[in-house]
């Protein structure tokens, strides 16, 4: 199992009596036995450039031709330059794609001159890296703007560790062990140097003292997984003084905890699976790190609920290639295929999936895990093929009819041939990471389209997004832009309190009947219930059933929200059609009166969508409306 080593006292970052000793939480016994793991010098994942052997199998390649194409486009012009301007625009404006992309331009060049330089190992590329690395010393932050509110890093008064800082080290200390003496010996010191200065000096405070707070050590969502593999995996690297290194291999052991604790206990991952790729790539990174300077004695896939994340990917997976749009998670998503190969063959889960090829060699942009699509990955063997029932995928196809994560309240319905509906149904709550107000949305899948259903996240963050007016400025987070209920004239209040209970859950291989209680989502006065019903159904080419029961003290009204990244039309009073991608289902409604219908067009940071309101003409007491789906036809 993992070991997580906990003191008596409550996890915190309390200061310690000597900078020699460690703030509770971690254990000195502990690290000391990290400590006798790790080698002497510190080393990174793969051959090295000095692996001739390993490097020219793979420069044989048709990708590596292209990625060295690609680099020696990166040794014609300047090199871009640094813009204060740039940098400084989000603490002006809000806004972050300027900086940011100033800083992605620069730093996107040092992977594919690394890469190219390993393959063809002729010295051409050194000159250009060099510079790159020299460029990168002199800049006054690695941390993007939008995580540098108050300008400490960029005025170098305080040094706070973020997601592209992180990763960024992880990048600059994988390419000196790669490069090794090829590299000006200067240079290397000056790099490790500024690393100790920005990244780990940083974090080693905070672990002795508990100063400055590196707030994302116990937060539970990616943030702690992606900087902790930046930090660790970098040190592991580069870091000379094996017992730093030690004590930081120690923290990245015990605060990805919290990381893990993000999740429900079957593995579902709120922040929808955008982020659970971003996210679990880097625990991955970081067990692979860990798992490779400790000769395997520590290992993060031992424990048993790692095995669960590891299987969000192919239990959300709907049909073939389709995954619904959840929470911030941008609309048609995919799984990395990179990390769900990876997964199937560490932990067996019998998928039969095989890293992927394409034009050029993978990024070396987060460190070790992109080499795992050319090199052995360390701790992971070919595993036997386990039957995937054992996973908790049943029945007709790998990924099976159904995956039920019922701690979150979410059903994924498969059907039972190809061809047939698909259908993601949500409960949840409104306080989940990355949340947007959806308590009992659901999303239609048909061969590789989505007609209708959950529309996703935004393509870009401001300033504001994630503040007081998330629900009521930004139109991407209300709940009027889900397909849920709009109870008199009032949408979903955010809070952990607004969720989902489950009244039924009963499945059989034929249909899947799910039932939300949805009352506690709405703050709206005289409302006596309002419940969400759903039968799934695979005969034929299936279909799905959305039934709605609402009561009030007072006749009030109802409406209810389908959206789509489609177009839509309406086929006659109680008919509307939906297609996505050459997927078409037809909605038939029934009502206990006529309905309006209200059409909207929203583009907000994302590609645009249209909703579609259907609102009963008059207040009720009480009443039922039924949506009926069926699908028409699917994508070829």
């Amino acid at each position: 199992m993992l070991v997580l080593w906990f003191m008596s006292t409550p996890l915190s970052l309390s200061a310690a009596p000597s900078p020699e000793a460690t703030a509770d939480p971690l254990d000195a016994g502990r690290i000391a036995q990290i400590t006798e793991w790790l080698p002497e010098k510190p080393a990174g994942i793969g051959p090295t450039l000095e692996d001739r052997a390993a490097w020219d199998a793979l420069a044989a390649l048709p990708a590596a031709r292209n990625t060295i194409a690609q680099a020696e486009a990166f040794l014609q012009g300047d090199f871009p330059a640094w813009c204060d301007e740039a940098y400084l625009d989000f603490s002006r404006t809000g806004l972050r794609p300027r900086g940011e992309a100033m800083m992605s331009a620069r730093h996107r060049r040092l992977s594919p001159l690394v890469w190219a330089e390993c393959l063809e190992n002729r010295g051409r590329f050194i000159p250009a890296i060099e510079q790159a690395l020299r460029e990168y010393l002199s800049e006054p932050s690695w941390t993007l703007p939008a995580h540098d509110r108050d300008l400490s890093n960029f005025h170098g008064t305080l040094h706070k560790v973020d997601l592209h800082s992180a990763s960024f080290a992880h990048l600059l200390a994988h390419s000196l062990y790669l490069l090794g003496d090829r590299l000006d010996t200067e240079l290397q010191t000056t790099t490790r140097a500024v690393l100790r200065e920005r990244i780990w000096d940083p974090v080693l405070s905070t672990l002795r003292t508990g100063r400055p707070s590196q707030w994302w050590l116990t937060a539970t969502h990616n943030w702690n997984a992606v900087c902790l593999a930046g930090v660790v995996g970098s040190s592991l690297t580069a870091l000379p003084d094996r017992r730093e290194r030690a004590l930081l291999a120690a923290a990245g052991e015990f605060y990805v905890r919290n990381f893990v604790d993000g999740f429900t206990d079957d593995g579902y991952c709120s922040e929808g699976l955008g982020y659970w790729n971003y996210g679990f790539v880097h625990f991955v990174e970081l067990r692979a790190s860990l798992h490779a300077a400790t000769s395997g004695n520590l290992d993060l896939f031992s424990e048993p609920k790692v095995r669960e994340i590891a299987l969000f990917g192919p239990r959300i997976e709907v049909l073939p290639g389709v995954f619904p749009a959840i929470a911030d998670c941008r609309f048609e998503v995919r799984a990395e295929p990179h990390l769900m190969a990876h997964l199937d063959k560490a932990f067996g889960l019998g998928l039969g999936l095989e890293m992927p090829t394409s034009g050029r060699l993978p990024r070396l942009t987060h460190g070790a895990l992109h080499h795992f699509g050319v090199f052995p990955a360390p701790g992971v063997t070919e595993a036997k093929d386990v039957n995937v029932a054992d996973a908790g995928v049943t029945a007709v196809s790998k990924r099976g009819i159904r995956s039920y994560f019922r701690y979150a309240g979410v059903l994924v319905c498969r059907p039972a041939t190809a061809g047939g509906l698909g259908a993601v149904l949500k409960g949840g709550h409104n306080a989940e990471h990355h949340n947007h107000n959806d308590v009992g949305s659901f999303t239609l899948a048909l061969g590789e389209g989505q007609p209708m259903g959950d529309v996703g996240g935004p393509h870009a963050y401001t300033s504001e997004t994630f503040g007081p007016q998330r629900y009521t400025k930004f139109e991407t987070f209300r709940s009027r832009n889900h397909p849920v209920p709009l109870l008199a004239g009032h949408e979903q209040i955010p809070g952990r309190e607004a969720a989902a209970k489950v009244l039924e859950a009963d499945f059989q291989p034929e249909r899947d009947r799910f039932s939300l209680d949805l009352t506690a989502a709405y703050d709206v006065p005289g409302l006596l219930k309002i419940t969400r019903s759903f039968e799934f159904t695979r005969v034929g080419s299936g279909s799905l059933e959305v039934r709605d029961d609402f009561a009030f003290d007072k006749p009030s009204t109802y409406e209810t929200s389908l959206t789509t990244h489609g177009t839509w039309r309406k086929i006659d009073a109680q008919t509307l059609e939906f297609t996505h991608r050459g997927a078409t289902v037809r909605m038939q409604v029934e009502s206990p009166g006529d309905f309006d219908i209200n059409e909207q067009r929203i583009q907000e940071d994302a590609p645009p969508f249209t909703r579609v309101g259907l609102r009963l003409r008059e207040p009720l007491l009480e009443g039922t409306v039924i949506l009926r789906f069926i699908p028409l036809r699917a994508s070829m």
